[in-house]
């Protein structure tokens, strides 16, 4: 049976409750940018030089910070985070505002206030006709690079070393350079600072969701903090073991695209931490949404159950459906699940329509219906249509002629108004059926 097509676009199928655990192993800050730049993890906010400002241009909600190029303009540590040998990870979401026009910009770096001497820093290098090398570079001279071109458009960086001599590159979660490259230079242990080095080498474009750790970073917890692109903020609430349960009982459908011809499908899933969530067809927050779009959850097992109402139910051919918990709140933030109708059967397409009918003003005695009904229709100018429709409706001296296709609609059917009335309709759900079926005959009976 072909089915209502759900894409479910941010599923995580790699032991998501274990790398949420491991996220907080070594965290040592975390700045979301959320209209300024103080660590909401540890005790390591950061102070403003010059001209960063708030921009609601942002990844995972609420605001980024914008690095408007300016001299100066950085956000810095006054105190160091980690000693200067240390294993450690620096991820960013960076937006560049424009290819920069000189050899050497920095993202961020880990940089002694004293000396001036770089500790590891992610910088642009060596312009190449308008291409530039992103570069993890220790000390002064080593260096690994990845060239991109990229601009007005979010990246999520990632720079990775083992404590040792290998430091790695991470775009969007791919690893794009690895190499030799130290955390060279003096001994001191090192501040840090977004936006530049010390106050030269000013970037101009938006940054968000910082996040510093004292180890290298998996794999699998660089693509999880990715996000596929939606990123995931601090304290990394998650969504996993998605289950559509309603879409092909007993067990349900775990693997994307769930398949349903529920216009209001039932998801089950768990969370990582213990949350309310609400499940509705517009992208708002949770306190948006209502009491009336409340899913249940257990807390004790952290299991989630939420089911789109009525109000909300799958009418068009494209749509989106949100999940919304309370533990976002403050970035405003929704999960978006993009929902697909490939196609219904016959059978359910035709009961769709009758229901239609009975639920308009010529519903009841009065009115007869033929199912699989040929038709012919002539205009005075010549233009005929015939073919089989799925149902005729006559009441008095009225006609109403409607078939639903699954993917093409049949061509050249008009109507005859006021005696005869075509709808043909195509990739709905049964609920939209009825619906437009209903609508279509209280608008032209006479």
């Amino acid at each position: 049976m072909k089915k209502l097509g759900i894409i479910f676009g941010i599923i995580f199928f790699i032991s998501m409750s274990t790398v949420h655990a491991l996220l907080y192993d070594g965290l040592v800050a975390y700045y979301p940018m959320n209209g300024n730049t103080n660590d909401v993890f540890g005790a390591y906010n950061l102070n403003i030089a010059g001209n960063v400002v708030p921009s609601t241009n942002n990844v995972a909600g609420g605001y980024s910070m914008n690095f408007t190029g300016t001299s100066n303009s950085r956000a810095y540590s006054t105190s160091t985070l980690m000693a200067w040998n240390q294993s450690r990870t620096t991820c960013l979401w960076m937006n560049q505002g424009e290819l920069f026009n000189t050899s050497t910009y920095t993202f961020f770096s880990y940089t002694n206030s004293a000396d001036s001497t770089h500790s590891g820093s992610l910088d642009t290098f060596d312009k190449d006709g308008g291409a530039y090398d992103f570069r993890l570079i220790g000390g002064n001279t080593n260096v690994i690079k990845y060239t991109n071109t990229s601009v007005n458009t979010w990246i999520y960086w990632c720079l990775v070393h083992n404590g040792s001599t290998t430091s790695s590159i991470y775009a969007d979660g791919l690893l794009v350079s690895q190499g030799n490259a130290d955390f060279a230079g003096s001994t001191s242990n090192r501040y840090f600072v977004i936006g530049g080095f010390n106050d030269n080498y000013n970037i101009k474009g938006l940054v968000d969701e910082v996040g510093i750790w004292n180890r290298s970073l998996s794999q699998a917890e660089i693509t999880h903090l990715y996000n596929g692109g939606a990123g995931l903020a601090y304290p990394f609430n998650s969504i996993y073991n998605m289950n559509c349960t309603s879409c092909s009982p007993p067990y349900g459908d775990v693997i994307p695209p769930y398949e349903t011809d529920d216009a209001t499908p039932t998801f089950t899933f768990s969370t990582t931490t213990s949350q309310q969530c609400r499940i509705g067809d517009q992208n708002i927050n949770y306190t948006a949404m209502g009491d009336s779009r409340n899913c249940t959850s257990d807390q004790s097992t952290q299991v989630t159950t939420c089911t789109l109402t009525a109000q909300d139910g799958i009418v068009d051919y494209n749509t989106t459906i949100y999940i919304s918990c309370n533990t976002n709140e403050a970035n405003n933030a929704s999960i978006a699940l993009p929902m697909l109708i490939s196609s219904l059967d016959t059978p359910n397409s035709s009961e769709a329509i009758q229901q239609g009918i009975e639920n308009s003003v010529i519903g009841g005695t009065g009115v007869t219906v033929y199912t699989n009904q040929k038709v012919y229709l002539r205009m005075l100018n010549g233009s005929t249509f015939t073919n089989t429709v799925d149902k005729v409706a006559v009441y008095g001296n009225q006609r109403w002629i409607f078939n639903y296709e699954n993917m093409t609609a049949l061509d050249g059917m008009f109507n005859l108004s006021p005696v005869v009335y075509s709808l043909n309709m195509k990739n709905m759900s049964v609920k939209a059926i009825r619906a437009n079926v209903t609508a279509f005959i209280n608008a032209t009976k006479i």
